[in-house]
């Protein structure tokens, strides 16, 4: 019995070629008997020279350079032979070598493409086409809606352009923040429509009143100041203004503001209950939250409170610059008037024109009453003067 040399198979040992790995055996012989034929494929080419050519004797004259001469001769030959069963075992093994990790990938990621989009898309458009067609919809509106966005904020490389905002949204808007989007765009005339000013505003109060239902707070807080005003077709209910207003504030702090001017103005409006400390306090109890929350319109107004209304928080010049500066950082042009008054004036703080034109011409380009910006105007001519 013998072994192949290949599988490792148990063969005969007449059997020339494994019948498992279809091998011959005949070709691979063990070293020893490499060695062996190699001994005496020699020693037969040598005597055969001798026989030819009585010279050769002179070359081999010692037993030292015979044994020599058939070592190298030995490892010639079993360098061959190896370097031959090499190859064969190369040659199999090429043959069956498995494919490699990625193109196992490779090819699983196009087999998956060719079912996703191939036959789901083939089948799938023929036995449910609605609903291929509702997916196919819900990708381009998702896109849309994201470009619409951009549009409106003027975010990710876009600019600020109401027209082509409304008409992405026109139709797929689904989410609270598009429906208010399009609630703000109609409502305020943003964009030229084929529509009427009564149709835009019908409109823009629907899309209004479902943000605000989908619990949107920017939505919320609309819907109180039209409440308050009775506007886009809601009735004037101060207390429901009040009741949207303070579950908007949770999330926008200028809700406080609208909140604190509605008792500090408490006389203008119908309806409204007293509160249980006071009117007065209890605008200014709002303002307070609102500058906890950094609202700049709250901190200009209980900046003013302690300059020029101080019956109830008291005089204190320090906290209303504070105030007054803190809301000029974050643009507010009322913040920026007052202090402009109040280093022109130098009553309560000394007189800096430089500060002074700093501040007025800041507040300019605000959204200033025209009577505000001709006082400004006058100012800056006095001192220019």
């Amino acid at each position: 019995m013998k072994k192949c040399v290949y599988c490792g198979k148990e063969l005969d040992d007449s059997t020339k070629v494994c019948p498992r790995c279809k091998e011959r055996q005949d070709e691979h012989k063990s070293t020893e008997d490499m060695y062996e034929d190699a001994y005496n494929e020699f020693y037969k080419n040598f005597y055969k020279k001798i026989e030819n050519n009585d010279d050769v004797c002179n070359t081999f004259e010692t037993e030292d350079y015979h044994d020599k001469h058939q070592k190298n001769k030995k490892s010639k030959r079993r360098q061959e032979l190896e370097e031959r069963l090499q190859r064969k075992r190369n040659k199999r093994i090429n043959q069956k070598k498995p494919r490699g990790c990625l193109s196992k990938l490779f090819i699983g990621i196009i087999i998956y493409i060719l079912f996703q989009f191939g036959v789901i898309g083939i089948i799938g458009g023929y036995i449910f086409p609605e609903e291929y067609d509702k997916h196919s919809e819900e990708a381009t509106v998702e896109f849309g809606s994201q470009e619409a966005l951009d549009y409106y904020y003027g975010e990710n490389g876009k600019e600020v352009d109401y027209q082509k905002a409304y008409e992405l949204l026109d139709g797929r808007a689904t989410t609270a923040e598009e429906k208010y989007i399009m609630a703000d765009i109609l409502l305020f005339n943003r964009v030229e429509l084929d529509k009427t000013e009564s149709e835009m505003e019908k409109l823009g109060a629907k899309y209004l009143q479902e943000s605000a239902y989908d619990n949107y707070k920017f939505a919320i807080l609309r819907v109180g100041l039209a409440h308050l005003d009775g506007l886009y077709g809601y009735e004037k209910d101060v207390p429901k203004a009040i009741d949207k207003l303070e579950n908007a504030a949770s999330e926008i702090p200028v809700a406080y503001y609208y909140l604190g001017y509605i008792y500090d103005n408490a006389t203008e409006f119908e309806g409204i209950e007293p509160s249980s400390m006071g009117n007065e306090e209890q605008a200014i109890a709002y303002y307070e939250e609102g500058v906890e929350e950094g609202d700049p319109y709250c901190q200009t107004e209980l900046a003013y409170k302690y300059i020029y209304d101080t019956e109830i928080v008291g005089e204190d010049i320090d906290k209303a610059l504070e105030l007054f500066e803190a809301a000029s950082e974050q643009g507010d042009e009322y913040a920026n008037y007052h202090l402009g008054l109040l280093y022109y004036e130098g009553e309560y703080v000394s007189k800096d024109f430089k500060k002074a034109v700093r501040y007025l011409k800041l507040a300019r380009e605000g959204a200033l009453s025209e009577e505000d910006i001709e006082t400004i105007n006058e100012i800056l001519e006095r001192i220019d003067n």
